[in-house]
């Protein structure tokens, strides 16, 4: 998913969020979660790259399934469950929730918009692959659309 269509996406979680939990400063935190998400692919770009080259050329590699190396930790169903036993340990505090929502709300835009399986967000997956996209598509994780 490009940059833009994230921006896009995240505008009814925000509302969402403002109109069900009466915050809207912290609505609009779990929408630019859902946004920011993205950044754990940051360092798999530099490495890929050997240096920034801007905004458009980072979503657009990505978008493009040019990067050969894909950690992205953030982009992990396993840390969901640990996120929400902090999250109850501190009294299910609304940041918390809002934030968390933005997290979920992006593994689910990317899982049913990128051509990928449920497999490729797990990190252990991934990891046992190397972190190497080559890997992944003959895995089945990653199909080239």
């Amino acid at each position: 998913m490009k940059g833009w269509a994230h921006l896009l996406a995240a505008a009814p979680l925000t509302y969402g969020l403002a109109v069900g939990t009466g915050a809207p400063a912290w609505a609009l935190a779990g929408g630019a979660a859902s946004v920011l998400m993205d950044l754990d692919h940051l360092p798999d770009y530099v490495w890929w790259r050997g240096g920034w080259r801007g905004l458009a050329d980072f979503f657009d590699s990505f978008h493009a399934h040019q990067v050969g190396r894909i950690l992205i930790p953030l982009h992990s169903w396993e840390l969901l469950p640990a996120a929400l036993l902090g999250l109850g340990a501190l009294g299910w505090p609304v940041w918390g929730l809002c934030l968390g929502a933005g997290w979920l709300y992006h593994l689910l835009w990317d899982l049913f918009t990128n051509p990928t399986t449920f497999r490729f967000y797990l990190f252990w997956y991934r990891a046992r692959r190397g972190f190497l996209r080559s890997n992944l598509e003959r895995s089945g994780a990653v199909r080239r659309p």
